[in-house]
């Protein structure tokens, strides 16, 4: 089994970390979203740590990772350090949650902002070792169309790997990038991330809340494994018993027609 990670170890594309900088510096929060999406944000309302939206009690809550407000749009930005095979689905089902979230009950659908669905990867998410995947609504039929079929939602993925394929004239998010996968800083931001992740190394509060988490998850796996353990032995125990009687209802079948054909051939030997 690998030993837990450290926390004095952690680094910006751990979630914890991520996410627990990014919701008490507003600076980093809004440079890091201005530089991956290539606009200009004046102010950011407020941001959520792993805000979990909760639209229905029969609907599936939605954990997200960062979630800012601000100058009319909507943005989460997501740090994904495992390949998903559904991150298409899960993007569009996040999008879908923002938006129930910001409609007020009687409101027009003119009240929906534009809304950014940004998953920062530490993997190739498609496997086109693109540096950048954008995705926004387009007409199939014709880009004439476009703008008058724009929903406002954009969803963009990073993948941190091809932070080289990036043009030099990117150079904020190649900087960005390169950061996140070399951990060396070579941009006032990725420098003041970098300031931000040393201090938080040393900041007790989180590293309690950190280790108490971690517990608590492994405490779940546990019980979940012995549960699971103690199910499959008492799954095992049922099953064994359903075999054993089987093979003896076949074992007294088998006599029982074994003692027929003795039955028939006494018969015959008496008459």
């Amino acid at each position: 089994m690998r030993e837990p990670q450290k926390y004095e170890d952690l680094f910006f594309t751990d979630d914890f970390l991520f996410c627990k900088i990014m919701e008490n510096d507003e600076h980093i929060c809004r440079r890091v979203i201005e530089v991956l999406l290539g606009i200009q944000v004046e102010r950011i309302e407020y941001t959520h740590k792993q805000e979990t939206l909760d639209i229905d009690i029969e609907s599936r809550g939605v954990r997200l990772d960062v979630v800012a407000k601000g100058d009319g749009r909507v943005f989460d930005l997501e740090m994904q350090t495992t390949k998903e095979a559904d991150l298409p689905k899960r993007a569009r089902y996040y999008q879908a949650m923002m938006d129930l979230d910001s409609l007020v009950k009687g409101q027009n659908y003119a009240a929906l902002p534009e809304s950014f669905v940004v998953f920062i990867c530490t993997n190739d998410p498609f496997g086109l070792g693109l540096p950048r995947y954008t995705v926004e609504q387009t007409c199939k039929e014709s880009p004439d169309a476009n703008e008058k079929v724009n929903d406002k939602t954009c969803k963009v993925y990073y993948n941190t790997k091809a932070w080289e394929e990036l043009a030099k004239e990117d150079a904020e998010v190649r900087a960005f990038l390169k950061f996140l996968y070399t951990q060396k800083a070579e941009s006032r931001l990725t420098e003041e991330i970098m300031e931000a992740v040393m201090t938080a190394r040393g900041n007790e509060p989180w590293r309690k809340e950190f280790v108490h988490a971690r517990e608590l998850r492994e405490r779940g796996r546990k019980e979940g494994y012995e549960e699971g353990r103690a199910e499959g032995i008492e799954q095992g125990r049922e099953e064994g018993l359903e075999e054993g009687r089987a093979e003896q209802f076949a074992l007294d079948q088998r006599r029982i027609v074994e003692l027929e054909a003795e039955i028939e051939r006494l018969k015959r030997t008496a008459q």
